[in-house]
């Protein structure tokens, strides 16, 4: 027995439903550029703990830094007067050549030149030693740029750190996404899927959250043979790395589509 129905004519959207993974985009290492001593610590600075953009996380003892300030401003007062004391000879013996040979250019030696230069170069050595002794002491105190929560971190009070090497990890909370792998014909079907709208559901909570595709994968996974779209949430505080996400992707609209019955699958 068959049955002949009339399927209506209407618009219809396409939607990919899949599951990604809240991942951030970097961890950033807690890394010293200088040496010494922890004075003080954020209480930020625990495993979980949140941080906003250039809050101090910790001090180093600035007291080696300043001293090496101070000897940096010492060092190009004493360049800068040397170069003085050599400018007035170069200028009392550009006058007695004159004197002495009028009308007669004066040669680079009897104008103090090599001796001027020589002395300037000792002023810009001893400015460029000022400014890294000023950077080194801004750099007693470590922030972030971005707002951050700490993954892991090894920082104490009194702990004497050294340069270069890593003390934990942080991820700023605004380049959190969702990697959501999916069949390249799903892919497809969204047509450009950089700004497709995107609702996500994340486990354990109720409410869906709004956000939008942001990229598509270079390339497919080598064992899956899926690729990955990245999804960006308008609200980023309530993801955490490694999260399962349930998403709804909205592709294009289709204006005249025939709508069956399930039945006549």
């Amino acid at each position: 027995r068959s049955e002949v129905v009339r399927p209506d004519v209407a618009p219809h959207r396409i939607t990919v439903t899949a599951t990604g993974t809240v991942e951030a985009k970097a961890l950033v290492s807690i890394t010293p550029q200088v040496g010494g001593q922890v004075r003080e610590v954020s209480d930020a600075v625990r495993e979980g703990g949140r941080f906003a953009a250039g809050e101090v996380l910790f001090r180093i003892d600035p007291r080696d830094y300043e001293v090496a300030v101070q000897r940096a401003q010492a060092n190009l007062a004493d360049a800068r007067s040397a170069l003085a004391e050599i400018e007035a000879e170069a200028d009392i013996a550009q006058e007695e050549w004159r004197a002495t040979f009028p009308g007669r250019d004066i040669t680079a030696l009897a104008a103090r030149e090599p001796q001027l230069e020589a002395a300037r170069s000792r002023v810009m050595s001893a400015e460029a030693d000022l400014n890294q002794a000023r950077i080194d002491l801004d750099r007693t105190t470590l922030s972030f740029s971005f707002d951050g929560r700490v993954v892991a971190s090894q920082i104490e009070t009194g702990q004497v750190v050294s340069p270069g090497q890593a003390y934990g990890q942080v991820y700023s909370i605004g380049e959190l996404e969702v990697v959501v792998p999916v069949p390249p014909e799903d892919a497809a079907r969204l047509g450009e899927a950089e700004g497709r709208p995107v609702q996500i559901r994340l486990e354990g909570h109720d409410r869906p959250i709004a956000g939008e595709v942001l990229r598509e994968g270079a390339q497919l996974d080598a064992r899956s043979r899926l690729i990955n779209l990245f999804v960006a949430p308008e609200e980023p505080d309530a993801l955490r790395p490694g999260l399962f996400a349930d998403v709804v992707i909205d592709g294009p609209e289709l204006s005249r589509v025939l709508a069956l019955r399930g039945t006549a699958l």
